[in-house]
């Protein structure tokens, strides 16, 4: 199983070298015990007594694309700000750091209303930044910062992190069984009521972590640029950093009233790999989550992509090594179709011998990298290339080869052998990615909170069952320029791309 880029992932890899030659499994073996709690909390457990370690992921069913314009980024905001604190925990003084924190928010509404002001006041605006400063200090003086990474730290934890991506948040991270229980008491803190300190230096911490990634970084900018141009009505359009209007204006009213809408219990999974028994993690979890209540489940998305109505393509000019993305749009997680787009990706640019890597790298050396993938969210998917060109050639004639590769799987059957080669990479791959606990745990709450855990289990004997006629049925219907979002950056000394005329409409952005 391939990855959904995350917030914290914005390089693409652009070769994929591995060869794999385990032989492909009917089913993979997952002792999941499953249990639900009163307040709507879900949990699973895989035990693995090999090692005296859990691995623990807190998974919640949002996303980037619950966002809405005015708040675009607000998941990923939280997630910065989810473990800066409880009352009992990250302060000296909590009656005290509430009053602070909101005269903080008063100060800094009427900044921020003053610099929006056609001729905003100088001194005003200087006074209530001193204002700021001061109340600011004052906060310093009775914040414990980091004192939830610290105890866990301390007890031994590692690999702590959390993403953001458009379907789902998660919190994970591996420590020794023993501080099981230390991993329910701080979370169940955060998930009963975070204090969000550090607020507006955070927000300005996300805003430089955007003009690193998209505004300064050329192929940032091309794939934000893409991804808004082929999803038009979906809220995938929405970047999951945020549009920077949004990031910079985002309050403290916006982020909790957002927080109470889908962090909550009945919103969440907690799934546990490792040395644990399943009754005493359920018993541990109840413990400490149970009597947290739960929340009105959100309205469902219902938003539908629009169907394309010709290709679209986009330049973007930069001083940059020039590269460019394709992408279709395709189909549901869930779709029966998802496993044939992982094994096209496989014979396109699995390993060495794959076919996009053998004729462009190799043979005809007309590109230093190139990659496919099938992106993985719970909606409609795009299935995704990626190439770097080889001076002197261009992304236009990239591009044309890479595109007569894919013709080619819509007028001839796969072979035998080179689809079985690809069933082989993806189980023997999958196997190996639930090796780790802490792998097999994230990857347990992510895809339970998208399609349902079993996904995982049923997922190699769902490819182990594509056929050379599926591969080439679903060329036929979904490889088509009329579906296609292209994207090329290019030196701005060249001139921008042409737009392709199709049989439906043609778009160029730029």
């Amino acid at each position: 199983m391939k990855r959904t880029p995350t917030i914290a992932t914005t390089a693409v890899l652009i070769v994929w070298t591995a060869a794999f030659a385990a032989p492909a499994a009917e089913t993979l073996e997952l002792d999941v015990q499953e249990f639900e709690l009163d307040n709507g909390l879900k949990v699973l457990v895989v035990e693995r007594h090999e090692v005296p370690t859990v691995a623990v992921s807190l998974t919640y069913r949002v996303g980037s694309a619950d966002e809405w314009t005015g708040i675009t980024g607000v998941a990923h905001f939280v997630e910065h700000l989810y473990d800066k604190g409880t009352p009992m925990l990250g302060t000296t003084d909590a009656a005290l750091e509430q009053k602070l924190i909101a005269q903080e928010d008063e100060v800094m509404l009427a900044l921020r209303a003053e610099q929006r002001k056609a001729e905003p006041d100088s001194q005003k605006v200087k006074e209530l930044t001193e204002r700021y400063a001061a109340i600011k200090a004052e906060h310093d003086k009775i914040t414990v910062s980091g004192e939830i990474d610290k105890l866990l730290g301390e007890a031994g934890a590692n690999g702590k992190n959390a993403t953001t991506s458009y379907d789902r948040t998660n919190y994970f991270a591996s420590l020794p069984k023993n501080k099981f229980e230390l991993w329910c008491a701080i979370f169940s803190q955060i998930m009963r009521g975070p204090v969000f300190r550090e607020f507006y230096e955070e927000q300005q911490v996300l805003i430089e972590e955007r003009r690193m990634r998209v505004d300064t970084s050329p192929p940032g900018a091309l794939w934000e640029t893409l991804m808004a141009t082929a999803y038009v009505s979906h809220p995938y359009h929405h970047p999951p950093l945020g549009w920077p209007d949004d990031m910079a204006s985002t309050t403290r009213d916006d982020v909790m009233a957002f927080y109470t809408r889908y962090y909550a219990p009945n919103q969440a999974v907690i799934s546990i790999v490792g040395d644990i028994t399943a009754p005493d993690a359920v018993a541990m979890i109840g413990k400490y989550f149970g009597d947290i209540p739960r929340q009105p489940a959100p309205e469902p998305r219902h938003t539908t992509e629009l169907e394309a109505r010709g290709e679209k393509t986009i330049t973007v000019e930069a001083d940059a090594q020039p590269r460019i993305y394709g992408a279709w749009l395709t189909v549901d997680l869930a779709d029966a179709d998802y496993p044939v787009f992982d094994l096209i990706a496989e014979i396109m640019t699995g390993g060495r011998t794959a076919r996009l890597y053998k004729r462009l790298i190799e043979e005809e050396q007309i590109a230093v990298g190139i990659a496919t993938w099938m992106m993985d969210m719970r909606d409609r998917n795009l299935f995704m290339y990626v190439g770097i060109p080889k001076a002197p050639h261009t992304v236009q004639e990239l591009d044309a080869a890479v595109l007569e590769e894919f013709e080619k799987l819509k007028g001839e059957l796969v072979g035998e052998r080179e689809l079985q080669r690809a069933k082989n990479q993806i189980a023997a791959g999958f196997v190996r990615a639930m090796e780790s606990n802490l792998d097999l745990a994230t990857l347990l709450g992510e895809y339970e909170v998208m399609v349902g855990w079993e996904y995982l289990r049923d997922y190699v004997a769902r490819a182990e069952a594509v056929t050379a006629e599926d591969i080439q049925s679903v060329a036929r219907a979904y490889f088509n320029r009329a579906g296609r979002v292209v994207g090329y950056l290019v030196p701005k000394s060249q001139p921008p791309a042409q737009e392709v005329q199709t049989g439906g409409a043609s778009e160029t952005a730029e």
